[in-house]
């Protein structure tokens, strides 16, 4: 096994968590709140320390 097939599953973590943050930074920047739901799939896009559950405006769907 070569070095370079060693280090493929750790590249591929690497560049997704990385995505994961730049989609997060993204949301940021776009001003809306950004957490996601536990289950996946939405993301908040109420503004940013809003006050109580988070809402995915889009889909209708509030989650905590």
């Amino acid at each position: 096994m070569t070095s370079a097939s060693r280090s493929t599953p750790t590249i591929k973590a690497d560049t997704a968590a990385r995505e994961a943050v730049a989609a997060q930074s993204a949301g940021r920047a776009g001003g809306y709140c950004w957490v996601e739901e536990k289950g996946g799939g939405y993301s908040c896009t109420l503004r940013p320390a809003h006050g109580g559950k988070h809402y995915h405006f889009y889909s209708g769907t509030e989650f905590d």
